[in-house]
């Protein structure tokens, strides 16, 4: 999306600050870490976009947003009859869409973290081979020699 995480922090938080926008969206895994589903990921595009194309801010942009998506839910309870069975068929499908979304984000992050390792991994071997080339160089270690003026005393106690 091109956010950086500060205000990928500030979209959440805008998102999180309407109530039941984010419910049932985030997953706590180890150590805390959270792992938001795909609905988040569409959330975020269309609150970045009410906050650009109207000017608002990401509050109120996520109060329109919060709005928008509860008139649809509503529409969606208000069908009955053949209505509710076209729009769970419907969900059926937009479902399998769904999983194909996420299945092409997991496909693209897992790409962009082999990318990644490959970087770290040139990188490690460059600097290793620094390091190699730098001890190449490296003068020897110091021999251990005795003080001054510990030489000093027994020359002049030999020498009388």
């Amino acid at each position: 999306m091109g956010l950086t995480r500060r205000q990928v922090r500030e979209r959440l938080a805008a998102l999180a600050g309407q109530s039941d926008l984010l419910d049932g969206q985030v997953r706590i895994g180890p150590r805390g870490k959270k792992f938001y589903s795909v609905a988040v990921l569409d959330m975020l595009r269309d609150l970045d976009e009410l906050a650009r194309t109207h000017g608002m801010s990401l509050d109120q942009a996520a109060g329109e947003l919060a709005a928008r998506i509860k008139g649809t839910r509503e529409e969606k309870e208000s069908d009955n009859g053949d209505a509710a069975s076209s729009s769970t068929i419907g969900g059926l499908t937009g479902n399998q869409g769904q999983l194909d979304v996420q299945l092409k984000l997991l496909e693209t992050l897992v790409d962009d973290l082999r990318k990644e390792r490959d970087y770290w991994r040139e990188m490690a071997l460059k600097l290793q081979e620094q390091v190699r080339d730098l001890e190449r160089l490296a003068l020897p270690a110091p021999k251990d020699r005795k003080p001054w003026w510990a030489r000093g005393i027994f020359r002049w106690l030999w020498s009388g």
